[in-house]
Formats: structure tokens, sequence, C-alpha cells
């Protein structure tokens, strides 16, 4: 699948579904729960490209020097998160 010129694959959208807590054992009603990943993979510099996630913040010890990344909007979008998830994804 093809966003913004950026090739992306079916698993890069399990990245965008783990960054928002979307899981089979997690209850609906708290997906968008959290909205962060740590680390940088090829799966999320694809993210980026089709700006699905962004970079946030600066890389820290508390990262252990790894960059973090949130989920935009189009990324909830492309994983088919309802207006009360996204509004819970972008609460912090």
């Amino acid at each position: 699948m093809k966003v913004n010129n950026a090739q992306i694959l079916v698993s890069d959208l399990d990245t965008l579904r783990h960054s928002l807590g979307v899981a089979s054992d997690v209850r609906r009603t708290q997906w968008g729960y959290r909205n962060r990943f740590c680390g940088t993979t090829e799966s999320i510099e694809r993210l980026v490209e089709a700006e699905l996630m962004k970079p946030t913040g600066s890389p820290s010890e508390l990262t252990g020097g790894d960059q973090t990344y949130q989920v935009t909007e189009a990324g909830c979008d492309a994983i088919g998160l309802t207006p009360a998830q996204k509004k819970r994804a972008f609460e912090r």
C-alpha cells in the first residue's frame, strides 16, 4: 500500500496499532490510551516518510538515547480509530 508516495507494509500497521495500545487484550474503549513508540526501526522510518508517525522531543537518557515517535491523526485514520479513540490518543 502506498501512502504519500511511501510504501507501507502490513506489518507497519501493526507498529501503529502497538504504538496506540490497540490489541486484542485491550478493551476497545481504551484504544488510544497511549501514543508513543521508542526506538527507530525500518517500519518507523517508512511510517514517518508516509506522515503516519512523527518524531517527538529529543533522544534522552530516559529513552536510552533512542528517539521517540507519536502516531499522527492520519496514522490513527489508517488503522480505523474512532473519533473518541483519536481524542484519547492526543489528550496527553
